[in-house]
């Protein structure tokens, strides 16, 4: 049996450096170290969002459960784009 794998989106500025929130993303998954029996990866998730609306018109809504669809959709994306990376 092969070794799980968690995928956290890790936002970065459009030039690829460092922001804020990437701070926090490298704070949130620091934690779990060798704490958990997964492998915990970021992934780039710049321009995600923007590519999710694109996608889907559910994703475009503002407020409501549009901002839930375009963060479902967003993930989605990171999730797949780490895959077709794999191969």
């Amino acid at each position: 049996m092969g070794s799980s794998t968690v995928v956290v989106g890790l936002p970065v500025k459009l030039d690829g450096s460092a922001s804020a929130a990437t701070a926090r993303a490298v704070e949130f998954v620091k934690p779990f170290g060798d704490d958990v029996p997964v492998v915990i990866l970021t992934e780039d998730e710049r321009l995600t969002s923007h590519e999710a609306e694109s996608r889907s018109p559910c994703a475009s809504v503002i407020g409501g459960n549009g901002s839930k669809a375009r963060h479902a959709a967003a993930a989605a994306i990171i999730l797949q784009d780490y895959l077709d990376r794999r191969g």
